[in-house]
């Protein structure tokens, strides 16, 4: 075999193994990055606190566009924000 195509079966490997190369770093950064180096931190789940009020707002700018943003859909709006930010203090 020439030296292009051992280079060719390193990439194809390194391509077909790619999802655990990724798992192995990440496993590796967690243990670093945990306190006690006895677990990995625990992954945040769903969207940020920003991406959320972000799609909140959108949802509050398609209400009021179609003129259906009353009084009780605003209160739920405003427990939905409080929520939110209630949230993101923990």
């Amino acid at each position: 075999m020439t030296t292009m195509q051992y280079i060719a079966v390193a990439i194809a490997v390194a391509v077909a193994l790619w999802p655990q190369i990724m798992a192995l770093g990440e496993s590796a950064v967690g243990w670093i990055g945990s306190d006690d180096h006895d677990h990995a931190p625990a992954p945040l789940v769903g969207p940020t606190y920003k991406e959320a009020i972000v799609a909140l707002a959108n949802v509050r700018l398609r209400l009021r566009a179609t003129n259906t943003l009353d009084d009780d859909r605003k209160k739920a709006i405003d427990v939905l924000t409080l929520g939110l930010v209630d949230g993101s203090d923990k």
